[in-house]
């Protein structure tokens, strides 16, 4: 409905303002995407590093490995929100077009 307005009050000019929108949502999805691997990586990294130092017990290191895989797991749920979020965006799109051409 929001869209429908939007694109209604806006014509033309609007409709190329909600696709400049989703393109660059779907922009910063794919880039939270590409970038998925790094913080894997960095969390492994950090890992290796701390039990290199031989500073810390095996007890805090299964720890310190349960905290690093949660911070990386918040940027698999952040991706998941962002592919909603753009499945949504293209929904609402393709059935505002729908209803337009009636």
């Amino acid at each position: 409905a929001i869209l429908a307005a939007f694109a209604g009050i806006m014509g033309d000019f609007g409709m190329y303002i909600l696709y400049a929108g989703i393109l660059l949502f779907a922009v910063t999805t794919l880039f939270q995407l590409v970038t998925l691997p790094c913080e894997f990586n960095a969390s492994h990294r950090a890992l290796v590093r701390l039990r290199e130092t031989g500073e810390y017990s095996n007890k805090e290191l299964a720890g310190a490995r349960k905290v690093l895989s949660a911070a990386a797991l918040t940027y698999v749920a952040a991706l998941a929100v962002s592919l909603l979020q753009l499945l949504r965006l293209i929904a609402m799109f393709a059935g505002n077009g729908k209803n337009r051409r009636r």
